[in-house]
């Protein structure tokens, strides 16, 4: 309840005359007319209806039924268009992340099916996307040479060698991290040769993958 003030105290045989009594009163009234959202139980059950909704905390329900709620667009600081949102390292907060500063790894695959043989554009010819930076070449055979390595080269199309690769002899797989030409553009076709196989056991179904960074 709110807070009522006695406003006087009566004695035995004691007149009690109009005006003591509207004041008495008048202090209930007010007191009950002041009565705020502490001093209401939980278990109160108050109407809705009996509510007004004010004030910062509050809310109205004076929408026609049916009418569309407008929605305020609000903008975010640090971000410009184009932007990412991600979550940070910490896992503690948003942050906004430039494209041009997120890196994304792409492979460009090469396969020979079957004995390997020394020859030249060995495989499909993957066109290149975008302007990327080559990173390593990996390969691997599912049977291993003898007697001699394996020694692969991706290049361009009619143009550099981007990197070199040697599957050593008894071995399945090898990668390098040592690129000849690492930058390559978007257009730029790819080949493969194979410029050594085994000389007992030649080696079968290489594949190779060519991994970039953007």
């Amino acid at each position: 309840m709110a807070q009522v003030v006695k406003t006087r105290t009566y004695g035995t045989n004691d007149s009690l005359s109009a005006s003591n009594y509207n004041d008495d009163r008048d202090e209930v009234i007010a007191g009950v007319n002041s009565i705020d959202d502490s001093q209401i139980s939980p278990s109160a059950a108050i109407s809705e209806g009996k509510v007004n909704f004010s004030g910062s905390l509050g809310h109205t329900h004076n929408i026609t039924s049916g009418t569309p709620i407008p929605v305020v667009d609000l903008s975010v600081v640090g971000l410009t268009p184009g932007d990412f949102v991600r979550v940070n390292l910490a896992g503690t907060a948003l942050e906004a992340v430039s494209p041009s500063t997120i890196s994304v790894k792409k492979s460009y695959v090469f396969y020979v099916g079957g004995n390997l043989t020394v020859d030249t554009n060995v495989s499909a010819n993957p066109i290149v996307q975008e302007a990327v930076t080559v990173t390593k070449l990996s390969a691997y055979v599912k049977t291993p040479s003898t007697g001699a390595d394996i020694i692969i080269l991706v290049k361009k199309v009619g143009g550099a060698t981007i990197a070199t690769l040697t599957i050593p002899a008894g071995n399945n797989s090898a990668e390098t991290s040592t690129i000849t030409t690492p930058s390559l553009s978007l257009g730029d076709y790819l080949q493969m040769d194979v410029t050594q196989i085994g000389s007992g056991t030649v080696g079968s179904k290489l594949t190779a993958s060519l991994q970039t960074t953007t």
